[in-house]
């Protein structure tokens, strides 16, 4: 289930999901390039996604049954390991309304 969406200068789509296996995407359709934060950590490229099979992927209840019909067919490049901690406990203050606005001032 898509939980939050924000639109990069270059054109990306971020997301987060509350998911069971995906927690981020991140897609740009000039270059038809999709990456999936999955929640271990593990971060994939998938090349030559159409935006309808994006869209699909992003607006369906089930992220996983999209991906596993629509996107994992793809050329898949394995991009490593990351660390997930941060995108989790945003997640969660977004599912538990405790998101809090920075400004300016804050980010020291």
């Amino acid at each position: 289930m898509l939980v939050d969406k924000v639109f990069q200068e270059d054109g990306t789509m971020e997301c987060l999901y509350k998911s069971s296996n995906i927690l981020t995407s991140e897609y740009n359709e000039k270059s038809q390039k999709l990456i999936i934060t999955f929640n271990y950590g593990g971060k994939y490229a998938y090349h030559n996604v159409s935006y309808k099979d994006y869209l699909r992927f992003e607006a369906d209840e089930s992220q996983g049954k999209v991906f596993n019909k629509y996107i994992k067919i793809h050329k898949t490049d394995n991009l490593g390991k990351t660390d997930v901690t941060l995108l989790k406990e945003r997640l969660n203050n977004l599912l538990n309304g405790t998101v809090q606005e920075i400004s300016e001032g804050d980010s020291e």
